[in-house]
């Protein structure tokens, strides 16, 4: 989990020298246990639905990846309590949004 984090904070770094903007999702497979269970391993796959949880750093933002990686996680987990199949997205405002 180190190398990913470094890895968003160096492409964030790069997107705002370059005048961007950054955004992470974080998708999780709904019902995934209970489709294997009951399909088996190689079958999942057409039926097969996810939630996803979206953070925005706009331009701008002092929101640094740590900040980023919670929100994401925050709006995955909303999206999944609020329905399958969902997402919810926010914006990170501030360098500790999370």
């Amino acid at each position: 989990m180190r190398a990913f984090d470094e890895h968003l904070a160096a492409e964030m770094q790069r997107a705002r020298r370059a005048g961007g903007s950054s955004a992470l999702l974080m998708a999780d497979v709904d019902f995934y246990q209970a489709l294997q269970t009951q399909h088996g391993q190689s079958d999942v796959g057409p039926l097969v639905t996810v939630s996803v949880g979206i953070a925005i750093a706009p331009l701008g933002s002092p929101c640094e990846a740590a900040p980023l990686i919670g929100l994401a996680d925050q709006q995955l987990y909303r999206a999944k309590a609020k329905a399958k199949a969902k997402s919810r997205a926010r914006v990170c405002s501030r360098a500790w949004d999370a």
